[in-house]
């Protein structure tokens, strides 16, 4: 990914649909850096408050500079743990390995969907997906 390259504003992510680890697992963010001095609405988080002045107590939300001052709190041990079991299970997999089972269970699933072509309820779908395998994998290069 090259986000900020890319001139994208915000994005996000988690590890809860792709790496197992559950409702509440660890996630990240990617603000432009052009946002980072912008005083901007957001989640004032105990993780994000600015580390000099977070044990005062003080009124009111102070971020920390850049992508630090968006971070909200700390999930709990266990997800920690589920995280890091479903990252050893990937690497111990090797991402070649999974990106080739994507595309089969892709390609499978496109074999399945041409089969229904003659049947009724392939015209109450409409696939935005391209059919064309390598219009798929170019998305997926974005």
């Amino acid at each position: 990914m090259q986000l900020h390259s890319w001139n994208v504003d915000f994005a996000c992510w988690c590890s809860y649909k792709y790496l197992n680890s559950g409702p509440g697992a660890v996630g990240g963010a990617f603000i432009h850096e052009k946002h980072h001095e912008k005083n901007v609405d957001r989640f004032a988080g105990w993780w994000g408050y600015d580390k000099q002045t977070r044990f005062k107590m003080e009124k009111g939300f102070k971020p920390m500079a850049g992508a630090e001052g968006w971070q909200l709190s700390t999930p709990s041990l266990f997800l920690y743990a589920a995280h890091r079991a479903a990252l050893e299970i990937i690497a111990d997999a090797g991402w070649d390995a999974i990106q080739a089972k994507r595309k089969q269970q892709n390609n499978y699933l496109w074999y399945l969907l041409n089969e229904m072509e003659h049947q009724a309820i392939k015209k109450t779908i409409e696939f935005i997906t391209p059919a064309d395998e390598l219009a798929r994998e170019a998305r997926y290069l974005c």
